[in-house]
């Protein structure tokens, strides 16, 4: 049964039924004019908004339309494994489809500490560039062991510019973390950030290597409900 609100209430409205069918834990969603859609039900303070994996040989991972005015920042997890050694996991945002490498836009920098057998040592100052055409995510590259397994956590804000008025600007941020055993037989934790110029309304993201290829990756996209 469907019951009318009290008369009291003064309430005259339609609401309009999806013209699609229901599916599995989705529930119904209005806008301001009473149609109604199936949405996802919400799960959390993180909402999944686009991803894919992979077990075969991959050269490059894009992802588009992932990045809506919907939210102005996203979390992105990257696990893989890589084919070739000392390699470098780097990023290029997209906009309608095509790769955004403006020459000088991409500015970062990254750097940690790493571990090998029970001696703890930072190895290197740090690296960085503050005007690229890609953005790098970490500094030591990664061993090419099938077993040994890389895991990324990347936080994009305001990757739409012209959509939002925040603090950022016409800038593209990120944040970065990364766990992985190096080429040189470390285990290191690495963090990162930088920017991206260019006052473009970047809708998708390009994942690719310096060097060689994905083996595996599993990939997942997030936007921060509230943002």
């Amino acid at each position: 049964k469907i019951k009318s609100p009290a008369h009291s209430a003064g309430q005259s409205y339609t609401l309009t039924l999806p013209a699609t069918a229901p599916a599995t834990d989705k529930m119904l969603q209005t806008n301001s004019s009473g149609v109604l859609s199936f949405v996802d039900a919400p799960g959390g303070a993180f909402t999944r908004v686009g991803g894919s994996s992979s077990t075969s040989q991959t050269t490059y991972v894009d992802f588009d339309n992932v990045f809506t005015s919907t939210y102005t920042q996203y979390l992105i997890t990257v696990a893989c494994q890589f084919v070739s050694n000392d390699s470098h996991l780097k990023l290029r945002m997209r906009a309608s489809g095509s790769v955004d490498s403006g020459s000088g836009e991409y500015g970062w920098i990254v750097g940690g500490r790493g571990v090998s057998g029970t001696s703890e040592s930072g190895i290197g100052n740090g690296q960085g560039n503050s005007s690229d055409d890609s953005y790098q995510v970490n500094q030591w590259g990664a061993s090419d062991n099938n077993t040994e397994n890389i895991f990324y956590q990347i936080h994009v804000r305001n990757p739409l510019p012209s959509t939002t008025s925040n603090a950022e600007g016409n800038n593209v941020m990120f944040q970065n973390t990364c766990t992985l055993w190096t080429s040189d037989n470390y285990m290191t934790i690495q963090h990162g950030g930088g920017r991206k110029t260019g006052a473009t309304d970047n809708d998708g993201i390009r994942f690719y290597l310096t060097s060689g290829d994905f083996r595996t990756y599993d990939i997942d996209i997030y936007g921060l409900q509230g943002s």
